[in-house]
């Protein structure tokens, strides 16, 4: 959307507010990712547990615009309905739904009028603050002022430490006394045994072939400009590192799935490509060692206590830079694919790394029912 049909989707959000607010209802958009996972998820499941009566709306923005057929013609209708149901549907939900739940910015907020009884919460996609994002990533004036605008609108954004406050200050433009440091819901996970069996053996079903053995999951975050993103798989060197590491061992590979790298198709032995997985937290269960290089995947994955490797091969080269400082980090960084199967073998630095990053980013209560509380914070602005 252009900024005229941004003022074009407020002044049909005037029309659908005619409608009236339905203090019974609870709109759930994810402008993120199509996969219902992630802090958005577990807030949905705590309301339907925990207040049955509220009506539950969810829509994808990717499902929308997902093809339905290879032929330009039903690329073209579904692009069509795909709009339609962005500028309509969607925000025909936002304008009568007194709890709106979002996982990413939408523009058009900068010219939503919401009702001041409405209750609007930015649940974003990552945890904590590892590489920089939101605004402190983006050049475009108009894209800044518009998220600033929008984002004054938000009344409630949880995140995992005091700290990290004033970082998602900046990174969303979301005013201080709205952001707070309780935790977030997705951390209800790491505190429940049986939902991580679940998960296990969900992963196992899935990939029968993978149990018995020594799970390593790799989780490299996308870059900006298409040949430095294409490297990313060739630069590991995945078919030497499985060589040195053994039989026993099997890699995972999951790229962001917005730009996955060219090259996966040609998967070595003993390696699988888990991108399209639907459940990563499954993945970190069943893993025993996570390398990765800036993506926030490392916040979460801390929690569990394992090891944690970063293999950085172009940290220098790195365009959007991260907020905690590399240097600082006790087990050092892994510049070469030389390097990573000792890392591996021995993990003793990996350990040193999960400790010192869940310290960084962790000072919220660390117990269960993070979903539940944040509902109830909610429920009482209500």
């Amino acid at each position: 959307m252009n900024q005229w049909l941004y003022r074009g989707y407020g002044l049909l959000f005037r029309l659908f507010r005619l409608f009236g607010m339905k203090p019974d209802k609870a709109f759930f958009f994810m402008g993120h990712d199509c996969k219902f996972q992630g802090n958005i998820r577990y807030v949905h499941d705590a309301m339907k547990k925990e207040y049955p009566g509220i009506r539950r709306v969810v829509i994808s923005k990717k499902q929308l615009f997902a093809p339905r057929g290879n032929s330009a013609f039903a690329q073209g209708l579904q692009k069509l309905i795909g709009s339609l149901g962005l500028f309509v549907v969607v925000n025909y939900h936002m304008a009568t739904s007194h709890y709106i739940f979002l996982n990413d910015n939408f523009l058009p907020l900068a010219y939503m009028p919401f009702s001041p009884d409405a209750v609007l919460v930015q649940l974003w996609h990552g945890a904590g603050a590892f590489k920089r994002f939101g605004l402190d990533t983006e050049p475009d004036p108009d894209v800044r002022r518009m998220v600033k605008k929008g984002n004054r609108r938000v009344n409630y954004v949880p995140v995992t430490a005091e700290h990290i406050v004033p970082i998602y200050e900046s990174a969303l433009g979301i005013p201080r006394k709205n952001i707070h440091p309780d935790g977030i819901p997705l951390m209800d996970y790491y505190f429940d045994g049986q939902r991580q069996q679940r998960a296990a053996e969900r992963f196992y079903r899935s990939y029968p072939a993978c149990r018995g053995k020594k799970l390593i999951l790799y989780t490299p975050t996308f870059r900006t400009e298409p040949e430095e993103n294409d490297a990313i798989w060739e630069q590991l060197r995945a078919e030497e590192l499985l060589r040195r590491l053994g039989e026993e061992y099997v890699l995972l590979v999951r790229f962001h799935p917005q730009r996955p790298p060219k090259g996966i198709e040609r998967l070595p032995r003993n390696c699988v490509n888990v991108t399209d997985y639907g459940d990563v937290k499954g993945l970190y269960t069943v893993s025993e060692l996570m390398i990765t290089d800036y993506s926030c995947t490392a916040v979460e994955y801390s929690l569990l206590g394992k090891p944690l490797l970063f293999f950085a091969y172009d940290l220098e080269r790195y365009d959007r830079g991260c907020y905690l400082d590399y240097e600082a980090l006790p087990g050092g960084v892994l510049r070469t694919a030389q390097e990573l199967p000792a890392a591996i073998l021995h993990p003793e630095a990996g350990l040193q790394n999960a400790a010192y990053f869940a310290k960084q980013h962790f000072d919220c209560p660390m117990e269960y029912g993070y979903s539940r509380r944040l509902l109830q914070k909610l429920m009482k602005r209500a």
